[in-house]
């Protein structure tokens, strides 16, 4: 446990901390295996991501991504538990038939993931199914 230079608290298991930036962060040792409690607290991140439509940042192979989940559950073909969210820094590329903005992060390769304030509202393309992602286990309902 430390606190890293923006006064953020990390180490293992979830903390809060709203003095400096109103985050909560959960700090993954993917090197290792994902003890139940770990595990347990990763999946409350990203529930209550999903539910109250929060951005998240995650640290996927050694950088930050800035992502809005929509879904979380296992991947179809590798059974791996995954995310499956809209990436904001990603920028659109013109032309192409699928949008690369939506993507696929194995839970393994989730070193570190923060729960900010910021909300989103679901893109109007989103509808609710998404075939690689079976079973999911929680998911945002589409707009009406």
């Amino acid at each position: 446990m430390g606190i890293s230079r923006f006064g953020i608290l990390y180490g293992i298991g979830l903390n809060y901390n709203s003095e400096y930036f109103n985050v909560y962060s959960l700090k993954l040792l993917t090197t290792q295996i994902m003890n139940p409690q770990i595990q347990n607290d990763f999946l409350k991140l990203i529930g209550i991501a999903i539910t109250d439509q929060r951005v998240i940042q995650i640290k996927h192979n050694s950088i930050w991504r800035t992502i809005e989940p929509y879904m979380a559950g296992l991947h179809k073909e590798t059974q791996v538990p995954s995310l499956y969210g809209f990436c904001r820094d990603v920028i659109p590329t013109l032309y192409k038939e699928n949008d690369e903005r939506w993507q696929i992060f194995r839970f393994t390769e989730i070193e570190d993931i923060e729960l900010t304030y910021y909300e989103f509202q679901p893109h109007l393309g989103y509808t609710g199914k998404y075939e690689s992602i079976q079973p999911a286990y929680i998911k945002l309902a589409p707009r009406s």
